[in-house]
């Protein structure tokens, strides 16, 4: 089986062989309305240099830009026949509770179906991408709804591109939580704050919802943030994928 995820900023793609992901790669997402022919041939080449034998397995799919599947779309018709498409052809089972359903980022949902799937219980999931997103399920399996918060990068970005002397640094913990130079001051704000704001909200999410939620965290920024988080019981770090592979499992 072959599982992609349309994210904001990167789109991944894992091979599976039974349960395991076998590989995985990572490209630039196809945000614009109008891309350049070279970066769709670079998807092109990865998906025909597969084995013959992949060709003709299934292909779940989780999108949140619509541009980039645009894109993407007729790219795989090429190479796959079985398609599947989070929302249209390939269904989630958890129950929306959001109070307008069609807002619910569907990487959002296949995350929370991926940790309830495994054991029904209630969960806190955390989703450090572009945005850090942290989502409730209930044991019922109901997706009850979440927080949205700005992600690291994207913090990062912002004070680079809005202020006149801070500079662009990279995503990394600093020595202290005292920063002494600039760079580590802002490494200290995004890395200490981020972890308290997680905490803060998890905490807040326990009190007011579910007290005896289990917290899962995934997204490749959240393993900088672990150390620091007192609230996170484990990292997976492919959820969708896993949340799509268990969903084609169970269709």
């Amino acid at each position: 089986m072959i599982t992609i995820d349309i994210g904001n900023t990167t789109t991944q793609c894992c091979l599976f062989d039974g349960d395991e992901i076998v590989r995985k790669q990572t490209f630039s997402s196809l945000r614009q309305e109008n891309v350049d022919s070279s970066l769709l041939q670079v998807y092109r080449v990865w998906f025909a240099d597969l084995e013959p034998e992949r060709h003709e397995q299934p292909v779940a799919i989780c999108s949140v830009v619509p541009n980039a599947w645009k894109h993407l779309e007729p790219i795989l018709a090429t190479f796959f026949k079985k398609r599947y498409v989070l929302g249209q052809n390939l269904k989630m089972p958890l129950r929306n509770g959001y109070a307008y359903q069609e807002q619910v980022g569907q990487d959002r949902l296949v995350c929370a179906y991926a940790v309830w799937s495994q054991e029904p219980a209630d969960y806190i999931v955390v989703d450090f991408g572009t945005a850090i997103t942290i989502d409730w399920v209930s044991r019922e399996g109901v997706y009850m709804g979440g927080v949205i918060a700005p992600g690291l990068e994207v913090s990062l970005e912002a004070l680079a591109s809005r202020t006149a002397m801070l500079p662009r640094v990279p995503l990394e913990v600093p020595p202290e939580v005292l920063g002494r130079q600039t760079d580590h001051s802002i490494q200290s704000g995004l890395v200490y704050g981020g972890a308290e704001l997680c905490d803060g909200i998890i905490r807040r999410l326990k009190e007011g919802y579910a007290p005896n939620a289990k917290v899962v965290a995934t997204g490749g920024a959240g393993q900088r943030l672990l150390p620091f988080m007192q609230e996170v019981v484990r990292f997976e770090e492919n959820l969708v994928h896993r949340g799509l592979y268990q969903l084609m499992r169970n269709q």
